[in-house]
Parts: structure tokens; C-alpha cells; sequence
């Protein structure tokens, strides 16, 4: 299980001028929320930018290394480029600016906007005190990659009547053309119903979580005298989670690559829900999601109506699937998602 309790202690006590530095860049803020988001992993850090690794931080007692991929440096034929604390400062803002190009395809023509997306919901949520959810983590993983990745992690801030906080595992799709895409809208469902199917994988997030706000407690994000602050135990986290599919038709700050209304992105995703799921999942898997096939035809044609959940049961557990559409012209606040309907 990982636990960054162990890696700040280590950065703060024996590397305490890299420590004060990572803490000043992720309290950053621009129009925008917090500019920067450090993920905690196994054993390093990682700080992201636009939904990009910035750097891989590894540490030591005797020493902390910066590794970098190679889209983000100047040098030609390397994979990566490990950097010491001088060096990643000088190369900062250098690496900032690639990361601006290599999500707008600027190498090879391939735009990577729904990370930007990610971390737009994750900066705009977390740097506003009145959101209901802080986001704790993004492209979350457990013991192997392959196993798939959850988009993002987010904790209700205030707990239920039973002191327990909310948990919501999300998968998010934005603009035109991302469900049937090689990690479409398919692979997204194989992958949180494969993850919720062994339940030590939740009860292994839930100790997680608890670590993370800790840690984000001694990095000065979380105010440990609020109602969230006081969630640093497994136990103060919902025993099962829900689960969201958020939908974005494009992604804020870039809207000139719009090209998706919410009826179309509603009619598409309900043409590849119901048509698509045969190829990866089984009747058994999907089978609360196939039992509200025709309320969710309803909303498509409804315009008033963006946003439908159903119970659908995996192994023994009964867990809340939501489906959201979002369109950040007529959503206020824009960021504002993870709604019950």
C-alpha cells in the first residue's frame, strides 16, 4: 500500500529546501485553480501540470532525482532525462511550455485534451472551498498498469450521518470521437467493473485516501481543523463507492476545439453503450446499467435532462453507476460536476 507520509517525511527532514519548493509550486493558483497537482505513487511523487508528469520524484535520504520524459526536454533520442533539484528549477519553466505544445499535438498531431481536462476539474474543485468533492488523485493505479487506470479519485468534503465521506471513482470522456477510441467508453466500464469485482482493491483506496489527506494536511492543501481534515483513518471513508461517468463536450480553455453539443454526446454515448457492450462485458456485468436502457433513451431527447444513475450489482455488492453530460457554457460554476440526480 502506498503511504507519502513516509516519502514527505523523508523530502521534508533531510531535504527540507526541495520540500518548501514542491510546496510553494502546488499552492500555485491561477484563473484557473491550482496549477499544479503532485500524485502520490508507491515510491515517488509526482508533479502534474495540464495532466502531465512534470517529474517523476524519487528520493533518498542522501539524495532526490527529477526524471522527465523525453517530450519535455530539448535532447534529441533519449527516453527520459533524470535531473537533480538545480537542474529541474532551471529546466521548469522550459518543461512547462513543452507540456503546453505536447498537449495540443504540436510533435505528432495528436491532441491530448481530456488529461487537461482532468486536471482542470481536479484545480477548479480543490482550490474552491464551497465544492463539495476535493479530488485526491488522478490516473490511479494498483500493482499493475495493465490492470487499467481510474481517471480520477474525489472525496465528499463533508460526511454523511454515519461520519463517513463519500467516495467517487470517475471516469471522464471529453469532446467528440472518445468512445470508441482505443480507451473508449467500453474499456472504461471493463476496467472499474473488473476493479470493483476483487473488493480488496476498495478497501486498499480507502486506507490510501486517508494517507493522502494527511500528507495534503503537512503540505498546507487540507485545513486540518475542517470536516475533511479530521478523515485520516480507512474507516472515515464510505464503505463502497459510486461510480461516474463524466462527459464533458469539450474541454474548458479550449474552445475552439468544440465540435460536440450535449444532444449529440448524449445520442453517442447511448449508440455505444447499448450496441458496444457485448464485445467486453457480459449480461451479468451490465445488467442494472441494460435495465434503464429505455430512461436513458429518454433522456437523450430531453434537454433538460443530463444526468441518470441505476444500481448495478458486481459480485455481491450493489454499486451506484451516474452518467453525466456537461456542457461548461451553460454548467455554473463550470467545474461543477459529480451530481446526483
Amino acid at each position: 500500500m502506498r503511504d507519502c507520509r513516509m516519502l514527505l517525511e523523508k523530502l521534508e527532514v533531510n531535504h527540507k529546501r526541495q520540500f518548501d519548493f514542491i510546496k510553494r509550486k502546488i499552492a500555485e493558483k491561477d484563473k484557473e485553480g491550482y496549477r499544479y497537482f503532485l500524485g502520490i505513487r508507491d515510491d515517488y511523487l509526482g508533479l502534474y501540470y495540464k495532466g502531465h508528469r512534470m517529474a517523476k520524484i524519487e528520493i533518498s535520504v542522501s539524495n532526490v532525482t527529477y526524471d522527465t520524459a523525453k517530450y519535455y526536454v530539448p535532447e534529441k533520442d533519449v527516453n527520459h532525462k533524470k535531473m537533480n533539484f538545480e537542474e529541474f528549477c532551471s529546466n521548469f519553466e522550459d518543461i512547462r511550455k513543452r507540456i503546453d505544445k505536447h498537449t495540443s499535438g504540436v510533435h505528432d498531431g495528436i491532441k491530448r485534451l481530456e488529461r487537461v481536462c482532468q486536471q482542470w476539474i481536479m484545480n477548479m474543485n480543490n482550490a474552491d472551498p464551497l465544492s463539495e468533492w476535493y479530488f485526491l488523485d488522478m490516473e490511479y493505479t494498483q500493482v499493475r498498469k495493465e490492470d487499467g487506470q481510474i481517471d480520477m479519485i474525489a472525496v465528499r468534503r463533508k460526511a454523511d450521518n454515519t461520519g463517513k465521506h463519500a467516495v467517487a471513482l470517475i471516469e471522464l470522456k471529453a469532446g467528440k470521437g472518445s468512445y470508441r477510441e482505443k480507451s473508449g467508453l467500453i474499456d472504461h466500464m471493463k476496467k472499474i467493473i473488473g476493479f470493483l469485482e476483487n473488493p480488496d482493491k476498495y478497501n486498499r483506496i480507502r486506507e490510501e485516501l486517508s494517507c493522502m489527506i494527511s500528507s495534503y494536511q503537512k503540505l498546507g492543501l487540507i485545513d486540518a481543523q475542517n470536516e475533511l481534515g479530521e478523515a485520516v483513518s480507512a474507516e472515515k471513508m464510505a464503505e463502497k463507492p459510486d461510480i461516474y461517468f463524466l462527459n464533458y463536450t469539450y474541454v474548458p480553455g479550449y474552445k475552439e476545439q468544440k465540435n460536440e453539443s450535449l444532444p449529440s454526446m448524449k445520442q453517442s454515448f447511448f449508440n455505444y453503450l447499448y450496441s458496444d457492450w457485448q464485445k467486453e462485458l457480459s449480461e451479468e456485468q451490465v445488467g442494472g446499467i441494460l435495465k434503464v436502457k429505455e430512461k436513458f433513451r429518454g433522456i437523450v431527447d430531453d434537454s433538460g435532462t443530463n444526468i441518470i444513475a441505476c444500481r448495478q450489482q458486481i459480485g455481491k455488492e450493489d454499486y451506484r453507476f451516474i452518467f453525466q453530460f456537461i456542457d461548461p457554457d451553460t454548467t455554473l460554476p463550470r467545474w461543477k460536476c459529480l451530481e446526483s440526480d
